[in-house]
């Protein structure tokens, strides 16, 4: 073990997640680190060419999904490195994603429905006047958005398949760690526009997706993410860093953090009342 029971412990937490917490930590030090690191070449190759301060801003800006791709990707792998030493596999990392992917259930497609049909009803959407359509924008804030919600859950189900965490304890990791990974993100990429606290119920709708059966497994929250969350910000403004920028459509009535927070607790008790983790792999 990388750490010891008695000195790792944090007061009111169980050994293993504190350990979440100092993995999940490093994860995201590691992320700014390896982001400071790509500004500061951006930047001097910027100043080498005499460009102005607002010129190299504007070129961040315009390419910060590639950056965060980029840096989130490097850190996850740099992480994953740390998490294998807990596994006896040789290819831990494979060998989550072929055996903890479990088997997808309709409620998970009926609750994705429910929600994008409300978000319709309320949002009322229209085609952004004026929209010049950029597919090469729109599919790179889709992959984006995936990687930006999935490489966390996928770290989080690292962490429970190797030090795993009792009942009672999975909620708390919930709450904190969509808590967590919302103000590493807005404190990193402080020039994103959307920054609200719609990210956090996304991240615990993702989080919590993850055990939605007696075991931990990746597909349910794949599913929520390529279906329900990443259109909602690549196709209709959602996304934290352009705000719908090059998005097809906006919501003719805002929404925002409390319609987001209602239809997320609406879905999580709706999981909930299904009992999913009674049921059997």
């Amino acid at each position: 073990m990388l750490f010891n029971k008695k000195s790792s412990s944090l007061p009111f937490l169980e050994p293993n997640l504190t350990k979440h917490i100092y993995y999940f930590t490093g994860h995201y030090l590691i992320h700014a680190l390896v982001y400071l690191i790509i500004l500061s070449v951006i930047a001097f190759f910027h100043f080498l060419l005499d460009h102005r301060l607002a010129d190299i801003q504007d070129w961040i800006f315009f390419h910060s999904w590639w950056i965060l791709i980029f840096t989130k990707s490097v850190s996850f792998f740099i992480i994953s490195r740390f998490t294998g030493i807990l596994s006896f596999e040789r290819r831990p990392l494979f060998h989550l994603l072929r055996y903890r992917k479990g088997i997808s259930r309709t409620e998970v497609f009926i609750s994705i429905i429910i929600f994008l049909l409300g978000m319709t009803l309320l949002g009322k959407p229209v085609w952004r006047e004026g929209f010049e359509w950029e597919f090469s924008s729109i599919f790179l804030s889709y992959i984006g958005v995936v990687l930006f919600f999935g490489l966390d859950a996928l770290l989080i189900l690292n962490l429970n398949d190797q030090l795993p965490i009792k009942r009672k304890s999975w909620h708390y990791e919930v709450i904190l760690f969509s808590v967590m990974s919302f103000l590493f993100n807005k404190w990193t990429y402080f020039y994103g526009l959307n920054w609200s606290g719609q990210m956090i119920f996304f991240y615990a709708l993702v989080f919590y997706c993850l055990k939605l059966r007696s075991d931990f497994v990746w597909l349910h929250s794949f599913l929520i993410i390529l279906l329900l969350i990443a259109p909602l910000c690549a196709f209709f403004g959602l996304g934290p860093l352009w705000n719908g920028l090059y998005s097809p459509f906006t919501f003719s009535s805002a929404i925002g953090t409390l319609e987001i927070g209602v239809f997320s607790l609406l879905t999580l008790f709706y999981f909930n009342s299904k009992r999913f983790k009674r049921i059997p792999l």
